[in-house]
């Protein structure tokens, strides 16, 4: 038997084993693995729908906010500034 056969046949056992006890763990657990993906599931779902009503908020008020500035700069409230030249600095050698 070649060397190669021997690392093949090394790699064909080591995938049955790893095979077997997955079907192994997944009989032993029995409902504990599908509690723990319907909890999964569910903790998505929550989250999902709460972020996106955060987002919905954050949204309208970022709306809001650029609708009263829209309406400061059409009534010419905004009190607009002139820029400011920069001082020069001294560059060491």
């Amino acid at each position: 038997m070649s060397f190669g056969i021997k690392v093949g046949r090394f790699i064909g056992a080591a995938g049955a084993y790893a095979v077997e006890g997955a079907v192994r763990g997944a009989t032993g657990l029995g409902g504990f693995a599908q509690e723990v993906a319907q909890g999964a599931e569910a903790g998505y779902v929550d989250k999902r729908e709460a972020l996106l009503i955060d987002r919905a908020e954050r949204d309208a008020k970022r709306e809001a906010l650029k609708a009263a500035y829209i309406a400061k700069l059409a009534a010419g409230t905004v009190i607009k500034t002139e820029p400011v030249a920069a001082k020069p600095a001294k560059v060491r050698s």
